[in-house]
């Protein structure tokens, strides 16, 4: 007997300190068990045996001992819900050790047994655990207190007197594993995402690739907004064999000019190695200078200079259009993606200009070609039309034309998203042509002193010019950027060598009545005797050139820009300044009879030395690959 009362001692704490440490988890039972629930326990886990518990009761089962079916009265309160037993349906007849609060039933193991009626009860009220105080702390010298056993009710079946229960054996005491305490928190669950189906990625042309950025002057949040066009499908996607999803020849070369995006994708097709431009020019270049070269008289004169009614005609001064229409071209390429080294060039030219200048007779009835000879001395000309002497008409005719290219080799300094510059050393040429023809065709009327009437007479001055530059330039060019607009700015200095040519020509042909063949004579009027032929010289020319462009890039590849341009070419002849107006008389083919010889060989060919200024404006288009 002393050993059973030791186990149950020790099943009383165990209950104990199971009750105060932690209760069980409750377990869910079927719906058939109204206002019950099952707990967690080892007669639970044994499959002969059910247990019902009320709602609020919590307490750990005993493993049972052969005995009869007992029942034990509850208590019941006045106002607590009835509760009705429910028979197992599992057969056995097991006696157990009751838990406070619980009732166990037993099966018979060979038949089911009958379900016991017992009468409606009340479940007591869910009082909560009383607080236990924590233990005080150990002090030296004091001993802990000692725990008092505890004691159970004796199961009773209903109507019958307390039966003394048997000694179970000895359990050891349930000790709670030790904690680390502040406990930590218990996990969360995770949801699970909701299964969707994947979403189709948006078509290329409308995001924006990685590494480019953003247009605008601090950027946006995320892509670009998508302009939706009710226009589908787009003029690129038409052309495009290559469909939406790759690029095809359209998307490489105009970089998707025509899709509905607001702003064309950047991608690595701009990658700036290869450009190439097209320039319309419309320049200004100064005109060629000439002296006078006709005159005429109010007053009946024969309309020599420092005569007070002679009026000029044409001279001194500038003599042919300054607005010159022409093209450039230009290209570059890069070795490498960096930009590091490369080549460029260009090649413009302007179209031949001519400009051309007729005076008759019907319009001034006098018309003279002045000069100054030193037969006399002093002023003198050849009359092309008077009343009294011929009639006539005098034209004169201007042409001029420029071209020239440069090749360089580049080197960039800084290139990056916005901004770029590079330096430059090349070659430089320019080629400027230019003319001045003076034709006279007079024809003698009645009083001519040299031909008789009906005479025609054809005088021709020719004086042409070639202007040919070579040498070496250098430059630096840089270009800023902000979103699609950009400023371009180039400026070079070549030094070098600028041939010269001239060449004048001079002729007569006089054709009197009843002659089959004209008279032919070599010399005109300003050209004649000494400065007829051929002629060369080199002068130390400096051409600087300075460009300044504004542009809009309509895709990543093709910018369009307007700008400005000038040009300076020194050390240049032009043919109005080779003129000599020094004539002697008497080197001028058929000269008026009785006139000395002056001793001077005039005319001759002067070389003088002037500058040639280009300024305008260029519309391009340039485009990168």
């Amino acid at each position: 007997m002393k050993r059973y009362r030791v186990r149950a001692l020790g099943l009383g704490m165990a209950l104990w300190g199971g009750a105060v440490h932690a209760a069980p988890p409750p377990v869910i039972v079927p719906p058939t068990v109204r206002g019950e629930d099952w707990i967690s326990s080892p007669v639970a886990a044994d499959p002969t045996w059910r247990t019902v518990q009320p709602r609020a009761a919590a307490a750990i089962p005993i493993r049972p001992a052969p005995t009869t079916a007992v029942s034990v009265p509850l208590p019941v309160k006045p106002d607590a819900e009835p509760v009705t037993p429910v028979a197992s349906r599992w057969p056995g007849t097991i006696a157990a050790i009751p838990v406070p609060g619980e009732t166990l039933i037993p099966i018979a193991p060979s038949a089911p047994s009958p379900a016991i009626t017992a009468p409606t009860i009340a479940a007591p009220p869910v009082d909560p655990l009383p607080e236990i105080p924590a233990p005080l702390p150990a002090r030296p010298g004091v001993p802990a207190p000692a725990l008092a056993p505890a004691t159970f009710p004796a199961a009773t079946a209903i109507g019958q007197p307390a039966a003394p229960l048997p000694q179970p054996r000895t359990i050891p005491p349930l000790i709670p594993p030790a904690r680390e305490f502040p406990e930590s928190p218990r996990p969360r669950p995770q949801l699970q995402p909701l299964l969707e189906p994947e979403l189709p990625t948006a078509p290329p042309e409308l995001m924006v690739p990685a590494g480019i950025p953003v247009p605008g002057k601090y950027g946006t949040f995320g892509s670009q907004p998508i302009r939706i066009s009710k226009d589908y499908p787009s003029i690129g996607d038409i052309v495009n064999p290559a469909g939406s999803g790759e690029r095809g020849w359209w998307d490489h070369w105009f970089g998707g000019l025509g899709r509905d995006n607001s702003a064309p994708a950047a991608g690595p097709m701009a990658t700036d190695r290869l450009q190439f431009g097209a320039e319309y020019l419309l320049w200004w270049m100064n005109s060629q200078n000439v002296p006078v070269l006709a005159t005429t008289s109010t007053n009946g004169g024969f309309g020599f200079l420092g005569d007070p009614a002679t009026q000029t005609l044409l001279g001194s001064g500038p003599f042919g259009n300054t607005l010159r229409n022409g093209v450039r071209l230009n290209a570059g390429y890069w070795f490498d993606d960096c930009g590091t080294w490369g080549i460029g060039g260009s090649f413009f030219a302007l179209g031949r200009q001519t400009t051309s200048q007729a005076f008759g007779s019907n319009q001034f009835p006098i018309i003279t070609r002045p000069f100054f000879a030193p037969n006399f001395p002093g002023e003198f000309g050849e009359i092309v039309a008077h009343p009294s002497i011929s009639n006539g008409v005098l034209t004169i005719n201007a042409s001029s034309a420029l071209w020239g290219l440069d090749a360089n080799l580049r080197h960039a300094l800084c290139k990056s998203c916005d901004f770029r510059s590079e330096v430059f050393v090349g070659y430089r040429f320019l080629d400027l042509r230019e003319s001045l023809s003076i034709n006279e065709s007079i024809v003698a009327t009645p009083g001519n002193p040299n031909d008789p009437a009906g005479t025609l007479v054809s005088v021709t001055d020719s004086f042409r010019t070639q202007n040919l530059f070579n040498g070496g330039q250098v430059g630096y060019a840089a270009e800023r950027i902000w979103g699609r607009f950009s400023v371009f700015g180039r400026g070079s200095i070549a030094l070098g060598d600028t041939s010269q040519s001239l060449d004048i020509a001079g002729s007569q042909a006089r054709l009197r009545p009843g002659m089959a063949t004209p008279d032919l004579f070599n010399g005109g009027l300003l050209a004649t005797g000494p400065n007829l032929g051929h002629f060369q010289r080199d002068r130390f020319s400096v051409v600087p050139e300075i460009t300044l462009n504004v542009g809009y890039w309509i895709t990543p590849v093709l910018k369009a820009y307007v700008g400005y341009n000038f040009l300076y070419w020194s050390n240049v002849i032009r043919p109005g300044d080779q003129i000599d107006r020094v004539v002697d008389v008497t080197l001028v083919p058929n000269p008026p009879a009785g006139v000395p010889a002056s001793g001077f060989l005039r005319p001759q060919p002067t070389f003088h030395q002037t500058d040639l200024v280009l300024n305008g404006i260029q519309f391009g288009l340039m485009g990168r690959w």
